[in-house]
């Protein structure tokens, strides 16, 4: 992933994006099918475009990539989106909400 300019995910159904992540943390954006979990792992507009399932889909997709791949996007700051779903801090939520949740200090 990180030798491509763009990760193209064209979808029918898709559940937490991990391959997004992944794409996002190595610096490389994101053209995904608005499904499952896509928007929530792209996170914003500059990780990526999503584009919505129906007519003209492949029509819209190639648009979507051809965008990107004309307006690049800083490697760094796709890798620091990413970087807040590391291991560390989603136990870490987790932990916080359990605690929250059970009334423990």
């Amino acid at each position: 992933m990180n030798d491509l300019d763009v990760l193209l995910v064209p979808s029918r159904n898709e559940g937490w994006g991990s391959v997004i992540l992944e794409s996002i943390a190595c610096g490389t954006p994101v053209v995904a099918t608005k499904v499952g979990g896509t928007p929530e792992a792209i996170g914003n507009s500059y990780n990526g475009i999503l584009v919505e399932p129906g007519n003209s889909f492949l029509d819209r997709f190639a648009q979507a990539a051809i965008e990107l791949l004309e307006n690049p996007r800083e490697p760094e700051i796709l890798a620091q989106y990413a970087s807040q779903f590391s291991w560390a801090n989603i136990v870490g939520r987790e932990m916080r909400i359990m605690k929250e949740t059970l009334a423990i200090d």
